[in-house]
């Protein structure tokens, strides 16, 4: 028995860091002959294990034109290619098959769940979020094959599981009627440095110390890391925002740039605007500088995203005694918190008046958030009420207590561990194959 791990790419991101742990996990497994990484692009500077087979038809589709006819071709030729791969007797493992970023997986999935192959759908997010994903999957499912959306998104196929990664969308997928039987709730696990506490405080010193001579930043200032991929839902004005204020208290970094090209333009604009108004953030710094570098130096891990699928920003940072600080995210926190997790310093909104409207900031569109930055930026008084308003400046500098790190990481080891995670991988696994 084979296991297909499928995606439509492997570029840098959470996904792909999910395929890694997913593999590593699973490699002291006896239950499968070969582990495959089934995937439309396997950049070559990516590390993710396993044999590789690559499949061009499996990457993101653009939003279609006039004319739909070739899309019945390519869904054959997809078609073929895994009935030829694989067997009734090996796993596949797809990673959010039912996005709409390219439609034809999803119906040839849900050809496949109907004819009886083993399917586990890992859903970390969800086409009904994003319009123009849903969009594009009505006008092939719907307007080409004449299917009817859920039926097809959610196939019901005897040998078929859902994987989601939160309480909030188990509930979601219970509403679209699917049994709670055939739903796995299935936390993403946190990579363990596994280091002990004096030689962690080693670590970031010299981590620290590494970050500094690269960017030349003063090593006295803390660096408020975002570990992110910058895309809109990551609510980068805000972050922004902050960096701007407390410029002279701490050092600020954004991982990673996009890699869509729709968020490129929006990413674009940022910047552009992070160099007029000499923004002290350093984008990028993870093409510069390693991940694990990266947060071993970081003072704090800070998040202003609007919307997570998991929320690992919430997680990750603890094990490299890096606190998390930033805005709260209601829908991914509760499973955090039921599982022990303590975050002393998150805001839950920053209300800003403007106009005579009062809102939270991140509802404000981007050129009026540009617009706010700059005069908070000139006018003293709308900066001190804001800051006296919203307590920001206390929830992102006092200090967090060593005994809250350490009750972090414990209790990341215990719930979100590899090993666990591995061996609840092979009891649905198991459970697919029966």
């Amino acid at each position: 028995m084979n296991l297909y791990i499928v995606h439509y790419h492997l570029f840098r991101g959470g996904v792909n860091r999910i395929i890694s742990t997913q593999v590593e996990s699973l490699k002291n497994s006896t239950v499968f002959d070969t582990i495959y990484v089934l995937t439309g692009r396997f950049p070559e500077n990516e590390t993710v294990h396993g044999a590789r087979i690559i499949k061009q038809e499996l990457l993101y589709y653009l939003l279609p034109g006039s004319s739909l006819s070739d899309y019945k071709n390519s869904e054959k030729e997809l078609y073929d290619f895994f009935k030829q791969k694989i067997t009734k007797k090996d796993i596949i493992h797809v990673h959010n098959p039912s996005l709409g970023k390219n439609p034809l997986v999803t119906c040839v999935l849900c050809r496949l769940s109907r004819e009886g192959y083993p399917l586990f759908y890992h859903c970390h997010d969800f086409a009904e979020d994003r319009p123009e994903n849903y969009l594009f999957l009505k006008q092939i499912i719907t307007g080409l094959f004449h299917e009817d959306m859920n039926r097809v998104m959610y196939p019901d196929g005897k040998r078929t599981l859902f994987c989601v990664i939160n309480t909030p969308d188990a509930e979601r997928l219970k509403k679209l009627g699917i049994p709670e039987d055939r739903i796995k709730k299935l936390p993403n696990p946190v990579k363990d440095v596994r280091l002990k506490e004096k030689d962690i405080f080693a670590m970031k010193k010299r981590a620290l110390e590494s970050v500094c001579r690269r960017f030349s930043l003063d090593p006295a200032l803390p660096v408020m890391l975002y570990p992110v991929r910058a895309i809109r839902r990551k609510n980068i004005g805000e972050y922004l925002l902050l960096a701007s204020l407390f410029k002279h208290r701490a050092s600020w970094m954004i991982t990673m740039a996009p890699k869509n090209p729709v968020e490129k333009l929006y990413y674009k604009k940022w910047k552009a605007f992070a160099r007029q108004i000499k923004s002290p953030v350093i984008f990028e710094a993870g093409d510069k500088i390693d991940f694990t570098t990266l947060m071993y130096a970081a003072g704090r891990a800070v998040t202003t995203s609007i919307k997570e699928g998991f929320g690992m920003c919430f997680l990750e940072p603890w094990i490299f005694n890096t606190p998390v600080t930033g805005r709260a995210v209601p829908y991914v926190l509760p499973d955090f918190r039921e599982c022990g997790m303590r975050f002393p310093e998150l805001y839950n909104d920053l209300p800003v008046t403007w106009n005579d409207r009062t809102d939270d900031f991140p509802c404000f569109s981007m050129k009026t958030q540009m617009e706010i930055i700059r005069k908070m930026l000139e006018d003293k008084k709308m900066r001190d009420d804001f800051l006296s308003q919203t307590g920001v400046e206390k929830v992102l500098f006092d200090p967090v207590p060593e005994e809250i790190i350490r009750h972090n990481r414990r209790v990341i080891r215990i719930h979100y561990s590899m090993e666990k995670y591995g061996k609840e991988l092979e009891k649905v696994y198991t459970e697919l194959s029966g």
